[in-house]
């Protein structure tokens, strides 16, 4: 009988225990708005955080203007750095273009190699973006020398191959295959071949409203007795 009612006052308690447990127990919807410090208070664990780190979401790339194998656009004129003042756009000659409307519109093909030499085509009539000298005594620029050339839109048919020495077309001579164009930014750099096969540093300037290249602006100024400004290419895709 004693073994009876002691297995009977322990199942009680047992009982009792559970129900106030269960009772003491908090619901999801209790604590769903406590702070890590109610939550310690009450004995349980920190929050979970509200947004796990996802790697999918890192390092994403953008689309950029290298994911187009044939950018179109204009080229811009710019003073002081690329992303300096505008002061007008490349056009059919060496004028240059005061109006975005009457800026005439050109296409290049992404090169394999970043940094490769590329031609620049006019749209409309598939002529290349050149540059001329006027004088055979101007195939040569460089340091010291107040020798120029001219950007033009060739005749249609001209080209030439990358690293190519000046070619007669008509009475002057040019070169095509001479502009490299970062793909991130639209800089467009340009480099002449001198007769003789030496590669100058080939700077764009603006004189008198022209855009022209040389490889000295300050001697060429001198000559000219004008003002000579270095601009900067870019290749704006539209």
């Amino acid at each position: 009988m004693l073994t009876f009612l002691r297995t009977l006052s322990f199942t009680a308690l047992l009982a009792l225990f559970l129900a106030s447990s269960v009772q003491a127990a908090p619901h999801n919807n209790d604590v769903a708005g406590l702070t890590n410090a109610q939550r310690f208070a009450r004995g349980l664990g920190p929050a979970p955080p509200k947004r796990r780190f996802n790697p999918s979401r890192v390092g994403v790339p953008r689309s950029a203007p290298s994911n187009i194998p044939n950018p179109e656009g204009v080229i811009e004129i710019h003073t002081g750095s690329i992303n300096g003042p505008l002061v007008g756009w490349v056009g059919d000659s060496d004028n240059i273009v005061g109006t975005h409307s009457n800026a005439p519109r050109f296409r290049y093909t992404q090169p394999g190699v970043a940094g490769s030499l590329v031609e620049i085509i006019r749209t409309s009539n598939n002529r290349r973006l050149c540059a001329i000298a006027d004088t055979s005594a101007d195939r040569v620029i460089g340091p010291g020398s107040f020798r120029h050339l001219e950007s033009d839109v060739c005749n249609n048919g001209f080209t030439t191959a990358a690293n190519s020495q000046p070619v007669a077309t008509g009475s002057d001579f040019g070169e095509t295959t001479i502009f490299s164009i970062d793909s991130s930014t639209g800089a467009i750099t340009v480099q002449w071949v001198n007769q003789g096969s030496t590669k100058p540093n080939t700077i764009p300037v603006r004189i008198n409203g022209r855009l022209h290249y040389t490889g000295d602006p300050t001697a060429y100024q001198n000559d000219e007795q004008e003002t000579v400004t270095v601009v900067y290419l870019k290749f704006n895709v539209e």
